[in-house]
């Protein structure tokens, strides 16, 4: 067992809600949902009993908190005691990654990060852009995540490394009219033509996240008329209403796993595509460890 995984628990535990867990943890509320799930899968035995106000330790999940509880005071009674160089000469680094990435990249970071900066403590901070951008100018962050319809930074003053350039693609129910209209290009590989888009239903993210900035840009640029019957805060529920509605939205390549009820095509011939960067403050401190974060994220890429 993880110390990390007993801090979530004991931080559940103490909350008696997820929600206000994970604002406490600095991650999403799905992310620490979707781990009390997966964990309590391994264990075999449920944790905590929901209820529509919070949660309550089942039985045998008390039991397990009070071993976590043993566990964490005799760490924090070792530590100081053996290690206080290590702990003082660590590097501590704060990155964040928006919260609906996070479930994905953040455990493939941390691990990968282990074995090749051992010296450097991170902290990864889920939220959504905007606040992202908002704790890196408050100090709270080194560094974040970002996706752009450009592969230059759109923040002049801040040090931008490219990451690699992501699809797009366009979120197609079942028995959707659209489905009769999709093409092969001269690999054989599924796309809808653009001007096809035009006219139809929308479920599309708010304001407040990437993809629907950019799937504003996009419809702009391509005078593409359209209605938008609903607006959702995370790409997963976006998916469903796409099956409740009969509409279509726009998802990253990546996310096409959440919802395997949906089929997902290329836009146009060409694709499209928006760009991944790391983006921080110019600093000599950035420049020691920025390199080695940077090309753990572009290997997650590849």
């Amino acid at each position: 067992m993880y110390l990390k995984e007993f801090r979530y628990l004991l931080t559940i535990a103490a909350e008696g809600n997820i929600t206000k867990a994970a604002d406490r943890l600095y991650i999403s509320q799905p992310s620490l949902s979707h781990f009390l799930t997966e964990y309590e899968k391994d264990m075999g035995f449920e944790i905590f009993t929901r209820f529509h106000f919070g949660v309550k330790p089942t039985a045998q999940g008390e039991h397990l908190l009070q071993i976590a509880r043993r566990t964490m005071e005799e760490i924090d009674a070792l530590v100081p005691k053996h290690t206080p160089a290590l702990i003082q000469d660590c590097l501590k680094v704060n990155i964040g990654i928006p919260d609906q990435r996070a479930m994905m990249l953040t455990p493939y970071f941390l691990s990968h990060a282990k074995r090749e900066l051992p010296q450097i403590k991170f902290h990864i901070i889920e939220d959504t852009p905007k606040k992202l951008m908002e704790r890196l100018n408050e100090d709270c962050c080194d560094l974040f995540i970002a996706a752009s319809t450009t592969k230059d930074s759109l923040y002049p003053e801040l040090k931008c490394s490219f990451l690699c350039s992501e699809e797009i693609k366009i979120a197609v129910p079942p028995g959707h009219d659209l489905e009769h209209r999709v093409r092969r290009s001269p690999a054989n590989e599924p796309y809808v033509a653009i001007s096809d888009l035009k006219g139809l239903d929308y479920c599309l993210c708010t304001n407040d996240r990437n993809i629907r900035l950019f799937s504003d840009e996009f419809l702009k640029n391509h005078n593409i008329p359209h209605n938008i019957i609903s607006t959702s805060s995370n790409i997963a529920t976006a998916l469903n209403s796409c099956l409740a509605f009969n509409a279509l939205t726009f998802v990253p390549k990546k996310f096409a796993y959440i919802n395997s009820g949906l089929a997902y095509f290329s836009i146009g011939r060409k694709k499209i595509y928006w760009h991944l960067q790391i983006l921080s403050k110019q600093d000599l401190q950035t420049a020691v460890y920025y390199d080695g974060i940077t090309k753990i994220f572009r290997n997650y890429y590849l």
